[in-house]
């Protein structure tokens, strides 16, 4: 993500802030200082102008869809709701359903596929926790060319598998 780019950006104002200041530790304090501030700015808001120019995809939201799975040799499918938090540099994935809720822990993108890995915690409600213990998974978001639909195919440590059918909330 720290590319060729961004060190011709730092020198040249570590060069403004060491003519500015004539100070070499001010100037490296002002570099650092005007980079963060840069760096919050874009990774909070400017990328979303022209996500598709960064090779990046903009799925924050919220979404909902159902739940299609596989445990103990018996199918189901139950209803669900997604809520996705995301910058340039993270995702965060949480989802809600009648019994229980989970979060991302950790997400990787593979651009080139439009996937997104991610590991996550499930934490099921009190009323359903003996029968239904907390649990990890893996999952493995699909990104459609309709903007507005998602695909998850999971995994868990209980070994239930599935996948979710999701559709963006307007």
């Amino acid at each position: 993500m720290f590319a060729k780019g961004n060190i011709y950006f730092i020198c040249i104002v570590f060069l403004l802030s060491l003519v500015v200041s004539k100070d070499c530790i001010s100037a490296m304090g002002y570099t650092a200082l005007i980079y963060s501030i840069l760096w919050f700015l874009f990774d909070r808001f400017l990328w979303r102008i022209a996500p598709n120019k960064l090779k990046i995809y903009h799925i924050a939201g919220n979404w909902k869809g159902s739940i299609h799975y596989f445990f103990n040799e018996k199918n189901s499918t139950k209803k669900a709701e997604i809520t996705i938090k995301q910058t340039y540099s993270s995702v965060e994935i949480l989802m809600q359903t009648d019994e229980s809720r989970s979060k991302s822990i950790s997400t990787c993108w593979f651009f080139d596929e439009k996937k997104l890995f991610y590991i996550y915690i499930t934490e099921p409600h009190f009323k359903v926790k003996l029968k239904n213990p907390p649990q990890y998974g893996g999952a493995k978001l699909t990104v459609f060319p309709q903007k507005d639909r998602l695909k998850i195919e999971y995994w868990t440590s209980s070994n239930t598998t599935g996948w979710i059918d999701l559709k963006r909330i307007k």
